[in-house]
């Protein structure tokens, strides 16, 4: 009874999908439904396996979740390494490496000792690992997921505050290399915030310092010789939009025509809509918030937020009540993991971040994420009704 409660919320948001699906091509319709079985049924079979004699193992969880990120840069072809192909079926291996991530986590923070310094770093350098395979994929929005499970879950354990300040420093040291005065700005007011320490604290000096001038030089030097020009061109056409309507940012341009033009109430018998003339790109994955919105309008998004929303709080809940240190790290790995999922695609549907194939979960096309995401809700069950 109690799987089939924590089961009922995310398979409402599941069914919005496949209706949308069913909307845009029979063909996705079809699969998705195939897709969705599978995972209902994985969902069942994870939540009673019982993970409790290898949880203090992290090894296990760290090399399995590496040898899949491996996977795709031998056996995948082509400039983009991102799938595999298996007996005709194509899965994403950074998808389902996420699993092995979440349980690496939650083994290794599941000891008191891990939230000093030096284990800190240690898991930190072991997750740059999976951030760096999959972003020479390259796929660097699915690279960015581990660090932000990381930082979340890094809080959650009590990792110290100055700790997750250098962590949260990579990004921020990353955006503002680009500009002298807010890069200078930024250190001077790590300097100032260092001298108002009541201990001075030498090795956290050393790597802040350290910390902004690695990311503040190198991402220059990423932006010109590594990332794709497509990719460049995204982040560009995201920082001005309005000149870009007619290039790189059409998708996002007609993204925003569907939701504006829908109105409270939506376009649902419509047919001359930006879905079905076909000015909506990727309507079944990357741009599904926009197709729904544009069926459903105001009223209908926020009904779809509410599902969310509730889904949301259920697993807050398990993160809450969860004695055991293991099941609140997995826990909240993976409601971090939902999370950006969600903001990140429809943060990307209004225009708030730049395009970047990440899935609606529980919603997008796609069986490799939909699978995983069941299976990873299965495995949290099963922690969680049993207490391990």
């Amino acid at each position: 009874m109690k799987q089939i409660k924590a089961l009922f919320t995310p398979l409402l948001i599941s069914i919005v999908g496949v209706i949308e699906l069913a909307r845009i091509k029979n063909a996705y319709f079809e699969k998705q439904i195939a897709f969705l079985v599978l995972g209902i049924i994985l969902f069942f079979i994870s939540s009673k396996i019982n993970l409790k004699r290898i949880m203090h193992h992290y090894l296990i969880f760290y090399l399995s979740g590496l040898l899949l990120l491996l996977l795709p840069l031998f056996l995948s072809h082509g400039s983009v390494k991102r799938w595999i192909n298996i007996g005709g079926f194509t899965f994403q291996p950074s998808e389902v490496a996420k699993i092995f991530y979440l349980l690496f986590l939650a083994s290794f923070f599941s000891e008191k000792e891990r939230k000093k310094v030096g284990e800190f770093l240690k898991a930190l350098f072991m997750s740059l690992v999976y951030f760096g395979l999959v972003f020479i994929e390259p796929d660097f929005a699915t690279a960015s997921a581990f660090i932000f499970i990381f930082a979340i879950v890094s809080y959650v354990v009590g990792v110290d505050f100055n700790v997750l300040l250098v962590l949260a420093l990579i990004p921020i040291a990353a955006m503002f290399s680009f500009s002298w005065i807010l890069y200078i700005s930024l250190i001077v007011a790590l300097t100032i915030y260092l001298f108002t320490l009541k201990k001075r604290r030498f090795f956290l000096a050393i790597l802040i310092y350290t910390t902004c001038f690695t990311f503040g030089l190198f991402t220059p030097y990423i932006w010109n010789k590594v990332l794709k020009p497509y990719q460049r061109q995204r982040i560009i056409s995201f920082l001005d939009p309005e000149k870009h309507t007619k290039t790189s940012g059409w998708q996002v341009y007609q993204g925003e025509i569907a939701l504006g033009a829908a109105g409270f109430y939506g376009r649902f018998g419509e047919s001359f809509n930006q879905k079905n003339l076909r000015f909506l790109p990727a309507p079944h994955t990357d741009f599904i918030f926009s197709s729904i919105g544009e069926d459903v309008g105001f009223l209908g998004l926020a009904l779809l937020f509410a599902l969310y929303a509730v889904f949301f709080s259920y697993m807050y809940n398990i993160v809450k009540k969860s004695k055991r240190m293991y099941i609140k790290v997995f826990a909240s790995g993976a409601l971090s993991l939902f999370i950006y999922h969600v903001v990140f695609n429809i943060a990307s549907n209004l225009g708030l971040f730049p395009v970047a194939g990440i899935p609606l979960a529980l919603l997008s096309y796609g069986g490799t994420h939909i699978i995983t995401e069941y299976t990873l809700l299965g495995l949290l069950e099963g922690m969680y009704e049993r207490g391990e």
